[in-house]
């Protein structure tokens, strides 16, 4: 079997030098750069997103390009087309080391996150829907921030949590966005476009006319609003 020398893993202990001093603020969230790639399969997706956002100031160019270079640094010191490789263990054993496969993974689906965000970042703005309220749009980090929703920019929106607490978002947005028309009736339609969801005025009027339960979750949408029950 293949054996790494020793001077590559001097070089990712050099990586420590590399990442302490950062092109960016690395230490962000109380987590180290470095640290966060070693560890990147025990994040959610949310979890990684909302790091990589925090790291570049919400996707901007150049601190987005920045945090590749530093990020091919760190996996730069990996042999990661070698499937099979040795290290040596602290104890002076060589020991197995088939990590490479996952590496080379989340090195790719890092770069294609990233790259990406750059491109819908700087790519022509799209016309607004004229469906769907301004003070609608204006809330979508929000729920991003409280796991609601992956990404603000996707359409249709995908929500992450049940359709019951949607109908909830639904109900109360209307109250404290003013969204209902001069009849005081909900406006469901901008929910249905934006979420790509029917059946909503339903689920409304089945938690509050039949069960009378507020939907698990109701507390974080309260938060948005800062309402309480």
């Amino acid at each position: 079997m293949k054996t790494i020398y020793k001077s590559r893993w001097e070089a990712v202990s050099r990586l420590d030098g590399l990442f302490s001093v950062p092109h960016i603020d690395t230490e962000a969230k109380g987590l180290n750069l470095k640290e966060f790639l070693k560890h990147f399969g025990d994040y959610t997706g949310i979890e990684r997103h909302n790091y990589f956002e925090h790291l570049t100031d919400g996707f901007n160019r150049q601190k987005t390009e920045m945090l590749l270079q530093d990020i091919n640094a760190y996996y730069s010191a990996f042999d990661l087309d070698n499937k099979n490789t040795e290290r040596e263990s602290p104890y002076g054993l060589n020991v197995p080391f088939f990590e490479n496969i996952d590496r080379k993974s989340d090195f790719e689906n890092i770069t294609n996150f990233l790259q990406g965000k750059m491109l819908i970042k700087h790519q022509p703005a799209k016309a607004a829907d004229p469906q769907i309220p301004d003070a609608l749009l204006n809330i979508l980090p929000d729920l991003q921030q409280a796991g609601c929703i992956e990404n603000t920019e996707d359409r249709p929106l995908k929500w992450l949590k049940s359709k019951t607490l949607l109908a909830y978002f639904v109900d109360v947005a209307n109250e404290n966005l003013s969204l209902k028309d001069s009849g005081e009736r909900r406006k469901i339609k901008p929910f249905e476009t934006l979420f790509n969801e029917r059946g909503l005025t339903g689920c409304i009027n089945e938690y509050k006319n039949k069960t009378g339960q507020l939907p698990n979750g109701y507390r974080d949408i309260d938060k948005l609003f800062k309402t309480s029950h």
